[in-house]
């Protein structure tokens, strides 16, 4: 035995295949923290998206709860009127617009005699209470039962009875409101028929 090689340390040799596996190592970790990161991005993107569909559906839902409050409140307005005689006219001056005399799109206009606000403890978040505006759309006489035999239109036949005979008045009604914020909007008509 040679003592020159026993005074001597030992080296650890090397091989080439444990550090090119360190590499691929590294490479490997690296590409699925990349994938895991791509996925959480997406997972996040649609979580946002998902809420904004969400807080729109919830809008919609909300402008369309108010002025489907502000059509029952317009036709309970309307029947008030309808007990106490009141005539329609072309500027609603009473509140009740004549045939044809309503503008369309009247809620863009400014404020009118015939627009009415909904009190605003009745509609809760929404960021302004919504409008209806009423119209008379004709009045119909009926013959007694087989039919009607007499249409007539506007404010002119208001109230007019024969005998035997039974009164149907047509009304329209249109409501605008908004969400809790003025990009949602939305209008709604009803009409309502009173008979005598």
């Amino acid at each position: 035995m040679n003592k020159s090689n026993l005074s001597q340390p030992r080296k650890a040799k090397s091989t080439n295949g444990r550090k090119s596996q360190q590499g691929y190592t590294l490479i490997s970790v690296l590409v699925l923290l990349t994938i895991v990161l791509v996925m959480a991005n997406s997972m996040i993107n649609m979580s946002e998206s998902t809420q904004k569909v969400s807080s729109a559906s919830i809008q919609r839902d909300r402008v369309f709860q108010s002025i489907d409050s502000a059509l029952a409140v317009g036709e309970n307005y309307v029947k008030k009127l309808s007990i106490d005689r009141v005539f329609s006219d072309t500027s609603a001056s009473e509140g009740l617009f004549s045939q044809g005399s309503r503008p369309d799109r009247w809620w863009k206009d400014t404020v009118s005699d015939g627009e009415r606000l909904v009190d605003t403890g009745l509609i809760l978040g929404v960021s302004s209470p919504p409008v209806f505006a009423s119209e008379q759309i004709g009045n119909y006489i009926s013959d007694g039962g087989t039919g009607i035999v007499n249409l007539g239109t506007g404010s002119g036949d208001y109230g007019r009875l024969s005998n035997g005979s039974r009164e149907v008045v047509l009304y329209s009604i249109e409501a605008y409101g908004k969400g809790s914020n003025d990009d949602i909007q939305a209008a709604a008509e009803s009409t309502l028929a009173l008979t005598r």
